[in-house]
């Protein structure tokens, strides 16, 4: 089995801000026209970089029980740090329509839940 049942419900729960930050960064991305690739990819990341702490949350929920205390909660918590320092080189770096950085708002929507969530699911509080 390549996933567990636990693992699908934490799928669910995180499918929908997975979603967001992929438009997010597809937005970033094809809004930022004027700027070489480097410096797209670099103005769009801060959106992938989340959607790889909600991954690595339902990857470690596999690994995780309800009696432990593993260090993964603050390793999700690193991540969704540096995705905010890179939001704010998206920021600088981005040269397209300034009304883009609107969706930075959902963009700490879809931050505050992963957290949430995916700390609740590392430490198997998820209900």
């Amino acid at each position: 089995m390549l996933m567990t049942e636990y693992q699908g419900i934490v799928l669910l729960k995180l499918l929908g801000p997975i979603v967001i930050l992929f438009v997010i960064t597809a937005v970033y991305f094809i809004y930022n026209k004027d700027q070489t690739v480097w410096n797209r990819l670099l103005a769009s990341s801060h959106s992938s970089i989340a959607i790889i702490a909600a991954i690595y949350a339902i990857v470690v929920s596999k690994f995780t029980s309800q009696t432990s205390f593993d260090p993964h909660t603050l390793n999700i918590s690193k991540i969704l740090a540096i995705s905010v320092m890179i939001a704010f080189v998206a920021v600088l770096y981005f040269k397209g329509n300034k009304k883009v950085h609107l969706l930075l708002l959902p963009f700490v929507l879809c931050l505050a839940y992963i957290w949430h969530v995916g700390g609740k699911a590392i430490m198997h509080t998820l209900v």
